[in-house]
C-alpha cells in the first residue's frame, strides 16, 4: 500500500486502494513480538481502545477491526485470527455487518452480532475493553456527524466475553483489509487508549 495520509486532522489509511486483499496492521506500545513488551498483562491490568473511523463505501471492506490481540509477530494479510488470543470489534464483510470476536480460554473462537450495519460514508465509533480479570466487553456508537466523545452502547455478548488467559501479553491494535480495487476510503478522526474503567 502506499503511504497514509494526513487530512485535515484524519488519518487516511486506504493506501493507494486498488489491490484486493492489501490492507494494514496499527499497533501501539509494543514490539510486536513475544517479549514483555505488551501495554496489559491479561489477569493483572486492563485497558481499553477506541476509535472514531469513517468508511466511504463499506463494499471496499474486507475487514475493519479494532480491539487487542496476543503480542506476538505480525500475521500477514491482517489475519487477527491466526493470533492467541485477540479480543476485537468491526466489519468483518462487505455488507457492513458489524460483529464482536474474541478467542478464549479452552473454548475456541467466539462471535456475537452487533445487529448494526455500517452504512456507506457513515461515522462511527467502537471500544473494547479488557479488565484487570481478563475479560473483554465491546461498545459501540450510533453513526456521528462529528469527533466529540461519543455516547457507547454496550454489544451483547451471550457467546463472547469469558476471561482470556491469565498471564498473556496484550497489544492494542487496528487491522483493516480492502476487498476489491475501487477503495473503501477509510479515515480515523481519533484513538484512545486509557485504562480500564
Amino acid at each position: 500500500a502506499s503511504s497514509w495520509v494526513t487530512i485535515n486532522g484524519q488519518l487516511d489509511i486506504s493506501g493507494d486502494n486498488t489491490t484486493s486483499a492489501e490492507g494494514v496492521e496499527i499497533v501501539w506500545g509494543a514490539s510486536s513480538d513475544a517479549a514483555l513488551n505488551q501495554v496489559i498483562e491479561l489477569g493483572t491490568n486492563g485497558a481499553c481502545i477506541s476509535a472514531m473511523i469513517t468508511v466511504a463505501d463499506i463494499s471496499g471492506i474486507d475487514e475493519l477491526v479494532i480491539g487487542w490481540r496476543q503480542n506476538e509477530a505480525f500475521a500477514d494479510n491482517v489475519s487477527y485470527e491466526t493470533y492467541d488470543d485477540y479480543a476485537i470489534i468491526g466489519i468483518q464483510d462487505t455488507a457492513g455487518d458489524i460483529d464482536v470476536e474474541d478467542e478464549e480460554a479452552a473454548g475456541g473462537v467466539q462471535n456475537d452480532d452487533a445487529v448494526v450495519v455500517w452504512a456507506d460514508a457513515e461515522r462511527r465509533a467502537m471500544k473494547v475493553c479488557i479488565s484487570s480479570a481478563g475479560v473483554p466487553t465491546f461498545w459501540l456508537t450510533a453513526a456521528s456527524p462529528d469527533n466529540e466523545e461519543p455516547l457507547y452502547l454496550p454489544v451483547p455478548t451471550p457467546n463472547t466475553g469469558a476471561a482470556l488467559p491469565a498471564g498473556d501479553g496484550m497489544v492494542p491494535f487496528i487491522g483493516f483489509l480492502i476487498s476489491g480495487t475501487d477503495g473503501p476510503n477509510v479515515t480515523i478522526q481519533w484513538v484512545q487508549i486509557e485504562s480500564a474503567p
